[in-house]
């Protein structure tokens, strides 16, 4: 009877789960900021009471949507890595504590390789950072150039796109050896809070036999007076 009364009680619960466990930002630039954003879900069949997502490495994270999910619902943030004062192959984390039986402090770890830019992939960029200028008076359109310098053509994704930023597609979703594809990039019309720019247009260059990552952060200068 016990046994019985156990498995009804595990069965009526809150069930978390999270879009991924582990995100690799790749090769990224020293003391910028890199944005993902993590999605948290109900799988259970009772309310998931979220009662904090935690870092404790410097890092930053975006007020959740909402705290109390019921079946079936969800919310996100966005997990901002900020780099400076790290170099080499770095990881940090962040903790979501609930009400779920299942996992109540569900741990993310978050990677990023900083080895002075992009100099170690086959595929270049023109720039260091997207940069929109100041926010009183942001650039309209940004050029990103990406080429390849190696002699394999590789498969490339665009893993996440900044909010920011208006939608856009990769022109060619290969690029070939010596090939050289453009992005034009515009922000939203009317943003002028600075704090969206801290993030990244974040890449996968792939074959059958590798898997090389690589993020390029939006830079704008703050006004005068801001932290």
């Amino acid at each position: 009877m016990n046994g019985f009364f156990l498995s009804l009680l595990l069965a009526s619960a809150p069930h978390i789960e999270v879009s991924e466990r582990s995100y690799d930002f790749g090769y990224a630039y020293e003391c910028e900021s890199y944005l993902h954003t993590f999605w948290i879900y109900n799988r259970g069949d009772e309310a998931l009471n979220i009662s904090s997502v935690r870092t404790f490495c410097g890092c930053s994270i975006t007020e959740l949507g909402k705290k109390k999910l019921g079946p079936g619902d969800s919310t996100s943030f966005n997990f901002i890595y900020d780099t400076r004062g790290f170099f080499g192959d770095c990881v940090k984390w962040a903790y979501i504590s609930s009400n779920a039986p299942n996992d109540s402090v569900l741990m993310i770890n978050v990677t990023i390789k900083l080895y002075g830019g992009y100099k170690n992939l086959p595929i270049s960029t023109d720039t260091r950072w997207l940069d929109f200028k100041s926010i009183d008076s942001l650039q309209d359109e940004v050029v990103l150039k990406l080429k390849n310098v190696s002699g394999t053509r590789y498969n490339l994704d665009l893993l996440e796109i900044p909010a920011v930023l208006e939608p856009f597609a990769l022109p060619s979703r290969t690029i070939g050896p010596g090939e050289e594809i453009e992005l034009r990039l515009r922000h939203i019309p009317g943003v002028r809070d600075y704090r969206m720019f801290s993030s990244s247009i974040n890449f996968e260059a792939w074959t059958p036999t590798e898997s090389l990552r690589f993020s390029i952060p939006l830079h704008v200068r703050k006004p005068k007076g801001a932290e």
